[in-house]
């Protein structure tokens, strides 16, 4: 609270200081403010109040982190690496040319999408042996 009305006084010209019309804004601020958090501490022993009757846990109390203002950004374990496809060892079988039905006047070509489809065929394998 006081950060907030200290950045607020260094904002205020010299000379409006001593303007009796801003020292009483400023008091009127000052007072708002302590009322604020009192009633948002009032609204939080409620609230924490409501969830004992409910049989529900109250608000937890979070401790601020104790980390640095500026953490050094954290760099992946495994480093950057690019993303393998996976069908380049991939056994291709069969290769189709797919034509479109009907092309519409003035459609101007703009090259081939390709991709992969992988597919499992199961095919009969009939054996027939001779044991002497």
């Amino acid at each position: 609270m006081k950060n907030t009305l200290d950045q607020i006084i260094k904002n205020i010209p010299k000379e409006d200081k001593e303007n009796p019309t801003i020292l009483f804004l400023l008091q009127q601020f000052e007072q708002q403010f302590e009322i604020i958090l009192t009633l948002k501490e009032q609204n939080q022993i409620l609230r924490d109040e409501i969830a004992r009757l409910k049989n529900q846990k109250p608000k937890p109390k979070i401790k601020p982190s104790k980390l640095s203002k500026d953490p050094k950004p954290k760099s992946s374990s495994k480093g950057s690496t690019k993303k393998k496809k996976k069908t380049t060892k991939l056994a291709i079988h069969k290769e189709e040319r797919i034509a479109p039905d009907n092309i519409p006047e003035g459609s101007i070509f703009k090259g081939c999408n390709s991709y992969v489809v992988r597919g499992l065929q199961i095919v009969p394998f009939n054996t027939h042996s001779h044991h002497r």
